[in-house]
């Protein structure tokens, strides 16, 4: 007991003492007109005065500026142009600023919190339909409630601007590359055999079509429906039987996640798993390859098998789901609440008095029981995981320790999907256009890490695995999901704070917000917040383990509490030099063509960018090198290709208009003669 009250005391110190940390400041300086500003230059990471005032060269000599530049610079109005930025570690500066030249500053104010509360304007593909009530026998639209449920439109709000197409790894039946859904979008590996074609009367052989369209069905076209990434390419191979090989295959082919909607089943845990025969040892060996040395994320199904009897908790596994380094996904419900469920679905009247409600949202059971003694408001819903009729065997997604997340996985549209027929012109409760299994769940996950990676394609595995448990809605803490403690993972997938977390943790002013939310496991590594982190009414206690950096600031607000235990610890810091910029390589170099390059060359050589800041030409120069410079590449801060210039003379350097370029920070990537890259940052103003 003494250990954890000295970790939490600790922890509490150390974040109440984070203002000094933090020192990092920016301001808004206004003067008396333009022409009194003091004038700097970049010198390295700082601003060094320019100016020929002996008494400003005095007053700025004694303190650091990370940034001055003017605020507004092409605007036509006075009072615009006589306003500037600062930014600076230097808090004394500004009291120094305003007394000794009283008459060139009119007020220096502290902007440093006064961030804009962001709202990204959502995107409805239209061929994305939902509906308030499930309609049967309908047809003719596939409703995606699922995609609202986890408020796909804001993840397509901020991706759809983006142009850059991911792929996607999908291990499976053969995925039918000719309907409307998926042509143009599929490629395959490993090609499968003759005996594996897609045929609509046996369910297994159209499986891998079903999971496709739900992970990346075409969007816009208006036809069908839509996929959680409908931009996104696909890799298709076959599942293998005994070994994994396939998802190597699909690793070294490039693709950036891989999604598995098969397993095998098994009532043992992953250590008696993998010791009670070298293949899955093997297998657990092929993950890790997968993941650790070509950072793909690996996405599969929990599986479809209850794991609870009536006495309680029989737990079972499907692998490779179970593995380390894979992303278990069980499923939730979302199609209706107490309060709005609908007249025409069923009530189930037990003979022990239990009511049964399905597809309850936020339930991870089918059923819920609710007390009808007011039968125009029933209440206290609680998750049946052994219901009357089917004590030992109600069916309910596969639920342990090792799930890591939930997803919608009950009465998912089913295009072209399992032993249904192709044409899915049915709706009934077991079959048709919606069924349920973690096989859609999964994929529905993997589309929210296409898109993650849309922007930020140089995200690790382990960080995109943190940021989907962050933001998830905790739905364990509800009573109707009391039963399954600590076997529904991090909660509920919310696809749209998933990409809005990565693209804040990217932006130079971005705000990445962690709230609502219980957290006593998992570790948490994110050391690449390039502004600020806010944590709002979260708990991080008990084994869980945080490692946060950002560049400017980590942010307590109220409810929340860091009380880990002696197995837990929690690292909050700030370290301004965090510039993280996802620069993708765009071409492999073929070695036979590169010529020999001495070690003395390549540290000698480096990239020179001024002026910078600019605001509308900026050169680009190879110093103390006979290296030419072939292209640059621009880049945005989200990592995104902006242009490619050609330097069609080879020089050593190249003249880049920036005139209708945002106002930002861009990344040049500088390709050499000699195939060797530089990079640097420019400051558009």
């Amino acid at each position: 007991m003494q250990k954890k009250i000295i970790l939490y005391l600790f922890f509490v110190v150390y974040m109440l003492s984070s203002s000094y940390i933090h020192a990092q400041k920016t301001y808004y300086v206004k003067t008396v007109n333009e022409a009194a500003a003091p004038e700097f230059e970049k010198q390295g990471n700082y601003m060094e005065y320019i100016g020929t005032d002996t008494d400003e060269e005095n007053l700025f000599s004694k303190y650091t500026i990370d940034e001055f530049y003017q605020a507004y610079p092409t605007s036509n109005r006075a009072t615009l142009r006589n306003a500037f930025i600062m930014v600076t570690t230097s808090t004394e500066i500004v009291d120094d600023m305003l007394t000794t030249f009283p008459g060139i500053y009119t007020s220096i104010t502290d902007i440093t919190n006064d961030l804009p509360e962001l709202s990204y304007t959502p995107h409805y593909p239209d061929d994305y339909i939902t509906s308030s009530v499930r309609i049967p026998f309908d047809t003719t639209t596939y409703d995606r409630k699922d995609l609202e449920y986890i408020d796909a439109p804001k993840a397509w709000g901020i991706t759809d601007t983006i142009n850059k197409v991911i792929t996607i790894g999908i291990s499976d039946a053969k995925v039918d590359d000719q309907i409307s859904e998926l042509s143009g979008k599929v490629s395959y590996i490993n090609p499968y055999a003759a005996s594996e074609p897609v045929n609509c009367t046996n369910g297994y052989r159209t499986h891998g079509t079903g999971v496709s369209v739900i992970a990346a069905a075409k969007g816009d076209n208006n036809e069908g429906t839509t996929g959680v990434c409908y931009d996104c390419d696909i890799t298709a191979t076959s599942l293998n039987n005994y070994d994994y090989y396939n998802l190597l295959l699909l690793a070294q082919d490039g693709v950036k996640v891989i999604n598995i909607s098969w397993g095998n089943h098994s009532n043992m845990a992953p250590a008696a798993y993998i010791a009670s025969n070298p293949n899955h040892a093997d297998q657990q060996e092929c993950i890790n390859e997968i993941v650790e040395d070509y950072d793909v994320v690996v996405v599969a199904a929990a599986g479809n098998d209850t794991s609870f009897d009536s006495n309680g908790a029989n737990l079972v596994y499907d692998y490779p789901a179970s593995y380390d380094n894979v992303i278990s996904v069980s499923g939730v419900n979302h199609w209706y609440t107490i309060d709005n469920y609908p007249n025409n679905e069923p009530i189930f009247n037990a003979p022990n008095g239990e009511n049964y409600m399905r597809f309850i949202e936020n339930s991870v059971a089918r059923y819920v029981d609710v007390d009808l003694t007011d039968p125009n408001n029933p209440s206290n819903p609680v998750g049946v995981y052994s219901q009357y009729w089917l004590p030992n065997n109600t069916y309910m997604h596969t639920l342990n320790e090792k799930v890591d997340i939930v997803s919608p996985g009950y009465q998912i549209p089913s295009y072209k999907y399992l032993g249904y027929n192709c044409t899915m012109d049915t709706d009934t409760l077991y079959g048709g256009k919606y069924v349920s299994g973690t096989s859609l769940a999964a994929p529905i996950v993997t589309g929210t890490v296409a898109l993650m990676f849309k922007v930020n394609e140089c995200l690790l595995p382990d960080e995109v695995e943190s940021i989907l448990k962050l933001t998830t809605k905790d739905i364990e803490v509800l009573p109707m999901n009391a039963f399954a403690e600590g076997y529904i993972g991090a909660g509920k997938l919310e696809t749209g704070n998933a990409v809005e977390f990565v693209h804040e943790m990217q932006k130079s002013d971005g705000n990445a917000v962690i709230k609502d939310h219980v957290f006593y496991r998992y570790e948490f590594d994110l050391e690449k917040f390039n502004h600020d982190v806010s944590i709002e009414n979260v708990t991080f206690k008990d084994d869980v383990v945080v490692n946060f950096v950002a560049n400017n600031s980590i942010s307590l607000k109220e409810g929340t509490h860091l009380v880990p235990n002696a197995n837990g610890s929690i690292t909050l810091k700030a370290d301004n030099t965090i510039n993280d910029v996802c620069v993708p390589s765009s071409r492999q170099a073929n070695a036979s063509n590169i010529p020999e390059i001495t070690k003395e060359t390549i540290e000698n050589t480096s990239l020179n960018i001024f002026p910078n800041p600019s605001s509308n030409f900026i050169s680009l120069q190879l110093s103390n090198s006979s290296d030419l410079i072939v292209s640059v590449e621009i880049y945005t801060i989200q990592g995104n290709l902006l242009s490619v210039i050609n330097n069609e003379k080879s020089k050593k350097t190249i003249s880049v208009d920036i005139n209708n370029w945002r106002s930002g920070i861009y990344i040049s990537k500088v390709i050499t003669k000699r195939n060797e890259t530089f990079t640097g940052k420019i400051v558009k103003q």
